[in-house]
């Protein structure tokens, strides 16, 4: 057998053929593709599942999709962004990189800083640095240009508030890259954020710049929140989809750029959402439990663990390799453990303890047994008591920390959540994971964030902070630390100044 290679039986079919199968289930699996030159990372920060891949739009992303490896199945590590972009640039859940959590019981982001990245935690882009990769991050959420920890590792930061300006400034940074110099770039887009919170007025001003066609098709998948179609709900739920859907346009113009530049076939290009955005899913059992410090219930993200918030788009374009959907449950916390092996990147000298795991088709549909023999986790409650999910297979559940209840679904039966089950096997077998991953959270003091009053202004217009109106204490030592404002430049020394 050639290493890398399976063969088929040839002689005594039955007694080979359950020999190839062992081996199969040992790791024999086909040869790794060759590695691409150079990656893109793409977030579209708040875009729900459905909200991106279920709709039968025709646009310049639909071309695109079929050469995609589509994960159609991917859960986020938590239901906002600090905790959930961590865990994507470190292959580690948030119990274990220590960002986004907060210093009360009871998390309220209108009024407190999230924890910074614990500085212990490598980063892909420091991996990528020490590996004489060119590193850039282009991003419209202020969080990168703070001293949050989002930043280790890239060479270059800009901030410039809308995707055409954060890809106009990619593509001044990367056509100045030549082989065999290789790049990775960080985009981060924001425009399915906030829009839809605006005032009524902003909303309409904003919805009658659009298409009829297109809004009357967006109001028909949404019958409860717009049986009136200028109610508040309607608006904000039509703001957000044109949102969306202008960020599908905005990821196929990134795909056509690099085929028009000869860059596609030496580029893996990855796209995925943070998290979601719920539109009053699970508003009832919200009201009932209580807890959100917020005014508003039911709409927005950080508040909860329900699937809107959860369950979001993974797709890879990959030079290599043909596109293809895989169904099985997997989680943000393998996109870092997936670069690496499709880059091949070698880490064993950083002696990583890495939570995720390299997606197929390196290791084929089955790579980690069956899917029920996975168990996948996501914690950071930014508004409210802190909750855990936890997914075996198509069976999850929402552990409710204040309390000490559970919440039980079958996400197969019962994919948006609305009908929980009640079995007492459910608890015996979830208590004990959920615990598992909660003892895996270093007993320590929050680490405590600070801003000064631009930067607090600059997360005030996004959404956060809202009961903010000084900047916030320095450490107990009194130390200030490096800042960076909204719409300024980073770069670590010795960078390329812009």
């Amino acid at each position: 057998m050639n290493t890398g290679e399976c063969t088929s039986p040839r002689l005594l079919p039955k007694l080979l053929a359950g020999i190839a199968a062992t081996l199969l289930l040992a790791g024999c699996q086909p040869k790794a593709p060759e590695a691409p030159q150079n990656l893109v990372v793409i977030c579209l920060d708040t875009v729900r599942y459905d909200a991106f891949l279920q709709r039968d739009v025709n646009d310049a992303l639909t071309p695109w999709l079929d050469k995609a490896l589509l994960f159609s199945d991917t859960t986020s590590a938590a239901p906002w962004t600090m905790p959930s972009v961590s865990t994507v640039l470190t292959g580690l859940y948030p119990v274990e990189h220590g960002a986004g959590r907060f210093q009360t019981q009871v998390a309220n982001l209108d009024t407190e800083l999230p924890s910074p990245l614990d500085p212990s935690a490598v980063t892909l882009a420091e991996i990528l640095d020490k590996r004489h990769f060119r590193t850039g991050g282009f991003v419209s959420h202020p969080f990168f240009m703070y001293d949050l920890g989002l930043r280790q590792g890239f060479q270059q930061v800009h901030n410039r508030r809308g995707w055409q300006r954060d890809e106009a400034k990619f593509w001044e940074w990367a056509d100045k890259i030549h082989a065999p110099d290789r790049f990775f770039g960080y985009l981060h887009f924001m425009e399915a954020h906030h829009r839809h919170t605006q005032s009524d007025q902003v909303l309409g001003e904003f919805l009658d710049k659009q298409d009829p066609a297109t809004l009357d098709y967006l109001a028909g998948l949404h019958p409860r929140n717009c049986a009136d179609r200028d109610s508040d709900r309607c608006l904000q739920n039509l703001v957000y989809d044109v949102s969306v859907l202008e960020l599908r346009t905005a990821v196929a113009t990134l795909l056509n750029e690099l085929q028009k530049r000869n860059l596609l076939d030496k580029t893996l290009v990855l796209v995925y959402s943070d998290h979601g955005e719920e539109f009053w899913d699970h508003e009832a059992e919200e009201l009932k439990r209580g807890g959100d410090p917020r005014a508003s219930v039911g709409l927005g993200h950080g508040q909860s663990m329900y699937q809107e918030l959860l369950h979001v788009p993974l797709l890879v374009w990959h030079p290599h390799m043909q596109g293809a959907v895989y169904d099985t449950p997997v989680s943000l916390v393998d996109v870092l453990p997936s670069l690496l092996a499709w880059m091949h990147i070698d880490t064993e000298d950083l002696h990583l303890k890495l939570s995720g795991m390299p997606l197929p088709p390196l290791r084929g549909h089955h790579w980690f047994g069956k899917p029920k023999d996975r168990t996948m986790y996501a914690s950071g409650i930014a508004y409210g008591p802190q909750q855990v999910a936890t997914r075996r297979g198509t069976l999850k559940s929402i552990f409710h920390l204040q309390d000490d209840s559970f919440e039980f679904y079958d996400l197969a039966a019962d994919p948006k959540e609305q009908a929980p089950l009640s079995d007492s096997g459910l608890v015996l077998e979830f208590d004990t994971v959920t615990g598992d991953y909660l003892d895996r959270q270093p007993i320590a003091q929050v680490a405590a964030s600070k801003l000064d009053a631009k930067q607090i202004e600059s997360l005030k217009a996004i959404g956060y902070l809202q009961g903010v109106n000084e900047p916030q204490e320095p450490n107990a030592q009194g130390e200030q630390a490096p800042q960076q404002a909204a719409g300024e430049e980073a770069h670590k020394d010795g960078g390329e100044q812009p």
